[in-house]
């Protein structure tokens, strides 16, 4: 393959801002993750009859249970959004070549 002399590798690499917001949008997530996994400690505690720790809110089951779904929704939502802002925060540097380009070709 012949190259040419006003070549850049620059040119390759897309120039976007920096991931700060997808490093914001990660830690976001994973401290709702976090929560959702305490609140779900805590309305599992107080259904199995320990002493509440949430107070009035956890003082029948079936608030118990709301607050137990709203919980495991927070905890898959965190880390949905967690895995979702490390994956685009991986692909922010890679180069720009089409898929098959970078095979081996036997």
């Amino acid at each position: 393959m012949k190259r040419s002399g006003n070549f850049n590798a620059r040119c390759l690499r897309d120039r976007q801002p920096g991931p700060w917001r997808w490093r914001l949008l990660a830690a976001v997530g994973a401290l709702l993750s976090a929560c959702g996994v305490l609140l779900l400690l805590a309305t599992l505690a107080s259904l199995f009859g320990q002493v509440t720790p949430l107070g009035t809110a956890g003082s029948s089951a079936a608030t118990s249970a709301l607050l137990g779904l709203g919980a495991l929704g927070a905890l898959v939502g965190g880390i949905r959004l967690w895995r979702v802002a490390r994956r685009h925060r991986r692909q922010h540097g890679q180069l720009s070549f089409a898929r098959d380009l970078l095979k081996r070709q036997p």
